[in-house]
């Protein structure tokens, strides 16, 4: 079971060692991987070989695992949802980020509306579509600009992109 909710497509075992199985996540729903989220995947309903006792897995310690990841690179970074209609959205998130980026959000004129920074390793970073005043934005096209920084706060790799509002 994923949370948030999400399915796995396929699990395979390892034939060369047992205690490895491969979960196929692509298309599998909702992104995995860069996205700004960490998904728990809690083990339900498996046990150990027949020839160890088949033995379950209970739930606690040890039934759950993280996943989470980090880019080294900012050249894959994307937004979503693109469009963002704003009636049924109240974000957007950038993902496929590295452990510590900033993200400058600007009108196609030129102007500053916000800025949000990725730094807690999860890949990803929300933006809640309002500009630095608070206010929520009006529909169009927005450009962004997403620098990859070190440890210290100093730019290391940026990338340009657009994404659409839609009021």
């Amino acid at each position: 079971m994923f949370n948030p909710a999400n399915a796995a497509r396929t699990a395979t075992l390892d034939p060369s060692d047992a205690r490895t199985a491969t979960l196929d996540l692509k298309g599998a729903g909702n992104p995995v991987g860069s996205v700004g989220r960490a998904y728990r995947l809690k083990i339900v309903g498996v046990r150990s070989s027949d020839a160890s006792g088949a033995v379950p897995i209970v739930e606690g310690a040890g039934s759950v695992a993280t996943l989470a990841s980090v880019r080294e690179s900012i050249s894959d970074v994307f937004v979503y949802p693109s469009p963002a209609v704003l009636s049924r959205h109240d974000r957007v998130t950038f993902a496929n980020l590295p452990r510590y980026a900033e993200i400058v959000v600007y009108t196609v004129s030129g102007t500053r509306v916000a800025t949000v920074e990725e730094y807690d390793g999860d890949g990803g970073t929300t933006w809640d579509l309002r500009d630095e005043q608070g206010r929520l934005v009006p529909g169009g096209v927005y450009w962004y600009r997403a620098a990859r920084l070190d440890a210290n706060g100093e730019e290391q790799e940026t990338k340009l992109g657009k994404f659409a509002v839609i009021r």
